[in-house]
């Protein structure tokens, strides 16, 4: 199956690890959480995963992994519906100027000790990478270390929300 890896920076607002904090509680009131995004994600499919990961100062470690529901361009009237109801963690401020789309996750799961390895993945991205283990020796450099693409035997989730 097609999954993603989103790169959470530091380098902007929100903080990763506040910015994670924050979306398993409004999961859990909401049914489904958006994190902001400068990816477009036309290529992936309900119930693939979105494996959030922090960037170098965080290690590049794994931060969650997300069920993926779908996106929602944060510029049209449904984004900006979300935009509204996500201002505690996206305000002033804390909107990156990159951010195009809003990535629906309707179930988050953390596990400090899960890794980028564990997810038994394989890099789908264009460039060098392609076809490599998904581990972070491995990860694009640049900006397409931001989205990185890639396949799983069969799905990460043993039962979908």
């Amino acid at each position: 199956m097609l999954n993603v890896l989103l790169m959470l920076s530091r380098a902007q607002p929100p903080e990763p690890l506040a910015e994670v904090r924050w979306h398993v509680q409004n999961l859990a009131a909401r049914g489904v959480t958006y994190f902001a995004s400068p990816q477009v994600l036309r290529t992936l499919s309900r119930g693939a995963t979105v494996a959030f990961y922090g960037d170098d100062r965080l290690g590049n470690r794994l931060l969650a992994l997300g069920h993926f529901c779908g996106t929602v361009e944060i510029r049209k009237r449904t984004g900006l519906e979300i935009a509204g109801q996500q201002v505690d963690i996206y305000g002033p401020g804390q909107l990156a100027a990159s951010a195009k789309t809003w990535v629906g996750v309707d179930a988050l799961h953390i596990d400090p000790n899960l890794t980028l390895e564990a997810l038994d993945g394989t890099i789908q991205s264009e460039g060098g990478s392609h076809g490599l283990p998904l581990r972070a020796e491995y990860l694009p450099e640049g900006q397409a270390r931001r989205c990185v693409f890639f396949t799983t035997p069969g799905t990460l989730w043993t039962s979908a929300p």
